[in-house]
């Protein structure tokens, strides 16, 4: 739409606030790709009461990615309280429409739930040497195994990936990942990815300015 065009050329002028202005419009109309880029951009400002807003927008009609990224709010505690029952519920719904990092997060939380009751059940193990079965512990192969699903053709999981890189959610951000991810899904014909590239190269522009 009009709008929605608008607020991607006040983004490549790296005039956000313009670009949020009209993409709150666009959101306001129903628009569930606008609702997801803007929980993003409110993500990236560390704002996520309005990133959840935006996000549970989308994901009341049924969009996955929101569905997941309301699902790691829940799972890291960002902006909520941390609630591995409420982030399961969300990953639940992703991953019965076949979302695999959805699947993968629903297996480490059912390893938690298996081996600890409660976060300081967790912490005893530690204490006492069975650290390796927690969530945290489990994270590494979980990764490993997604990154071989997304080599192999996975445009969703892509994207997924470079979120994870660029906002730093549950990696190191690492800017230059993020570019790798969003690269191969923008080359397998990704809108989204596309424009987080526009995004992280006019931001990576404005700091070497600086």
């Amino acid at each position: 739409t009009a709008l929605i065009k608008l607020g991607h050329m006040y983004m490549s002028e790296q005039n956000y606030v313009k670009a949020r202005e009209y993409f709150e419009k666009a959101a306001e109309n129903g628009n569930t790709e606008v609702q997801i880029e803007l929980g993003h951009m409110y993500m990236s400002e560390g704002n996520y009461a309005k990133a959840r807003e935006h996000f549970e927008r989308a994901a009341e009609k049924d969009i996955t990615q929101a569905q997941v990224e309301l699902g790691t709010m829940y799972f890291h505690g960002l902006g909520v309280k941390q609630d591995y029952e409420k982030a399961a519920e969300w990953y639940e719904k992703a991953a019965a429409k076949g979302d695999y990092f959805a699947q993968g997060r629903l297996d480490s939380i059912r390893e938690e739930n298996n081996t600890t009751q409660n976060r300081e059940n967790y912490e005893e193990d530690t204490i006492t040497g069975n650290e390796g079965l927690g969530v945290e512990q489990d994270y590494a192969s979980n990764m490993e195994w997604l990154e071989k699903i997304a080599n192999n053709g996975d445009v969703q999981l892509q994207l997924i990936l470079g979120d994870m890189y660029y906002y730093g959610l549950d990696v190191e951000q690492d800017y230059a990942k993020a570019l790798e991810w969003y690269e191969k899904a923008a080359s397998n014909g990704n809108e989204e990815a596309k424009k987080k590239l526009i995004e992280i190269n006019t931001k990576l522009t404005s700091q070497d300015n600086q």
